[in-house]
């Protein structure tokens, strides 16, 4: 929570929004980009994307995701071969696993390898 005050009903429900939203239609969406094609999928992922930036971000308690993720700009190898969104994500998995969400963290890095995100914990290993 950025501002330190309590998760807001709204932030969850569009947290969970959004997670759906990703869950369902990535797979759709990125077959729509490597073909140039613009659909629902792709308006989907952009506007989850755009919340999960904004509103998920500012009150839905991602700190660890995102600390997880900035501390491993400090490896360098990680620094210069992975993107902010592919630290994060790394980050979030971990996250999950903090909180006791083994089920979560697994879908989520199941996702992440099914839609192609590169597979950064291979190199902390």
């Amino acid at each position: 929570m950025l501002l330190g005050t309590r998760l807001t009903m709204a932030a969850i429900a569009i947290a969970e929004l959004c997670a759906n939203t990703l869950y369902d239609y990535a797979p759709r969406a990125i077959e729509a980009v490597k073909n140039s094609h613009l659909n629902d999928a792709v308006e989907g992922v952009v506007e989850a994307n755009t919340l999960l930036s904004g509103i998920g971000f500012e009150s839905c308690g991602v700190a660890a995701a995102h600390a997880i993720g900035q501390g491993l700009t400090v490896i360098p190898e990680i620094h210069k071969e992975y993107k902010h969104g592919e630290m994060v994500a790394f980050g979030l998995v971990a996250h999950l696993v903090l909180e006791d969400k083994m089920g979560e963290a697994e879908k989520a890095a199941k996702f992440f390898a099914n839609v192609g995100c590169p597979f950064i914990w291979g190199s902390l290993i």
